[in-house]
């Protein structure tokens, strides 16, 4: 099956990457498992009335103590991007950041693709 996915761009560009047409660009193969994966890690649980299970919720674990929200997360974003039928390995690092305020945890996710490919998404919250 090809999977065919809405080309989000790079992080930082400002918006979605277009045709000539203007339509939305799309991306096929490991590109589009890894831009599946960064929509996935962000969304929240039932945000898609088509897809309810879609989505790692990480917004549940913003008030959590950070030792908390980091295994929570890493377990969340696990189980959640694994549901790709073409992702077969997620590893997830944890790392807190105690240089801002209140403390935040940056996520850096590595997504293995089934042709062995590593795509890699980031968050922080």
């Amino acid at each position: 099956m090809i999977y065919r996915d809405i080309n989000i761009g790079a992080p930082g560009t400002s918006a979605a990457v277009v045709t000539t047409t203007g339509d939305a660009a799309t991306v096929t193969g490991d590109d589009s498992v890894g831009m599946w994966a960064a929509r996935c890690v962000v969304a929240n649980p039932g945000s898609l009335v088509h897809r309810p299970q879609f989505g790692a919720g990480l917004e549940r674990f913003i008030a959590a103590p950070i030792p908390v929200a980091s295994q929570q997360a890493r377990s969340s974003i696990r189980r959640a991007v694994m549901r790709h039928d073409d992702v077969v390995a997620v590893a997830v690092k944890a790392t807190p950041r105690a240089d801002v305020p209140g403390g935040t945890l940056s996520l850096d996710i590595d997504v293995t693709t089934s042709t062995g490919d590593v795509r890699q998404v980031q968050a922080e919250f």
